[in-house]
């Protein structure tokens, strides 16, 4: 038994005889003869009583018809329904996000979303980052560390803000709790480092790191949070008793562990540092300095 037999029986239910069923079904009418025909064969009884002006139904073919007409809805329903969800617009829909990072317009977006889709069923869940790193993702950044990151802390994530310049995208590390969000504006910056729990520098220690001094640690500590790095050497000089160092991934890893238990007087120094390096300070030393030549 297959939906057409259903179709072509209740099409003479309503219509009234073969001809006028053929002709709303386009199907030729020797054919929805033979197909009910093979229905009531298998039924084991007539589901029509046949006149030379019209054709009834049975007591068992009103019977049948009850219960093929709710089977065929069943059938358009489940039809309807899957082309619905291919299209977006039924079914379930699962949206991780940033509350730090969302954005104002995060919260119209979904309200939009759910008016034009009221069948599709939303969940929403915060994310919430382990170690963030605002930077360009360029030769730079150790990958190494990046995996290590991602193995050691499955239930949390490591955010990578910033451009990725440089170095080939196929070589960065895909997982689901590494995010890269691409460049962001700097204002956003702020926002982005109030939802962390340790702040990164994962630098690879080759010809292009030897000589820099990153700006962004003492982002960093104004931020008030724990810095994890590579053994930098101006980070190393500069800030060997506030910054978390590690010489390899694993070092890395346990680093970032210890940093998820903050330490009050590395953070306390970590912004005497930031306050005493902010620009109008520097401004005023560079003019103390020019006065004493004079």
């Amino acid at each position: 038994m297959e939906l057409r037999h259903l179709r072509y029986l209740v099409a003479v239910a309503e219509y009234g005889t073969f001809r006028e069923a053929s002709r709303h079904l386009h199907v030729a009418q020797s054919a929805i003869s033979e197909q009910i025909a093979d229905l009531e064969h298998e039924l084991g009884g007539p589901l029509l009583d046949r006149g030379q002006r019209a054709t009834r139904l049975t007591a068992q073919g009103r019977i049948f018809l009850e219960e093929a007409r709710k089977t065929l809805a069943q059938a358009d329903h489940a039809v309807d329904l899957t082309r619905r969800s291919m299209l977006g617009q039924e079914g379930s829909l699962a949206i991780g996000f940033f509350l730090w990072g969302a954005g104002n317009f995060f919260a119209s977006i979904i309200r939009d979303y759910r008016k034009l889709h009221p069948n599709v069923k939303l969940t929403l869940f915060e994310m919430h980052a382990s170690v963030q790193m605002p930077a360009l993702i360029d030769e730079r950044i150790d990958v190494a560390i990046i995996v290590a990151l991602a193995d050691a802390f499955p239930d949390g994530n490591i955010v990578l803000v910033g451009p990725i310049v440089k170095i080939d995208p196929a070589i960065l590390p895909r997982r689901p709790n590494v995010h890269f969000t691409g460049i962001q504006p700097y204002a956003s910056l702020p926002s982005y480092l109030s939802g962390i729990d340790v702040a990164i520098m994962p630098f690879a220690r080759n010809a292009a790191t030897a000589n820099i001094s990153p700006t962004k640690t003492l982002e960093y500590f104004a931020a008030g949070r724990p810095v994890v790095s590579t053994r930098i050497a101006d980070v190393e000089r500069a800030y060997a008793d506030t910054v978390l160092l590690a010489d390899d991934p694993a070092d890395f890893v346990a680093a970032c562990r210890a940093a998820l238990t903050p330490d009050a007087d590395r953070i306390a120094r970590g912004r005497a540092f930031a306050h005493g390096q902010r620009w109008d300070a520097i401004a005023e030393r560079m003019w103390a300095d020019l006065a004493a030549v004079e």
